[in-house]
Order: structure tokens, then sequence, then C-alpha cells
């Protein structure tokens, strides 16, 4: 993590706890726009990190979560 810029620290800092967000949620807790939040999630792909993205029971968002290493991805 030593490489990473302030903004993807950010994202992943507010995200790390390994519960579902929508990226409005992200965006608020990191600092972060919407816009930057897509390609910060994409970039933590790049890194390595297994994002997992769902339907939000309400609304047509989207939530996405970081799978912790000791966790598999629900599907």
């Amino acid at each position: 993590t030593s490489q990473w810029n302030k903004q993807m620290r950010s994202v992943y800092e507010a995200m790390k706890h390994g519960r579902f967000m929508t990226k409005a949620e992200i965006a608020f807790h990191s600092g972060a726009t919407e816009h930057a939040v897509s390609a910060r999630l994409s970039d933590l792909r790049k890194k390595g990190l297994q994002i997992e993205k769902r339907k939000a029971k309400e609304g047509s968002f989207y939530q996405y979560r970081i799978v912790p290493r000791d966790r598999p991805s629900v599907q």
C-alpha cells in the first residue's frame, strides 16, 4: 500500500471493514467524487483486491465491498 495515491488510500480506508456500500456512501466517507470512486475501485482490483458488487435491495443502485482475504466472496 506504500505506492497508493492519497485518493486510492482514502477509498480503501472507507471500505476496509468489508461491509457493502454504494458509490455515494464510499464517496461520502472517502472525500472523493463518485466518478473517482469508480476509477479507484478499478485500481484496487488491479492491485489484487477482490471487489464484490451486488444490486442494492432497494433502488437501482449497486453496492461494493472489499472481500476480506479470510472470507470467500458471496455470489
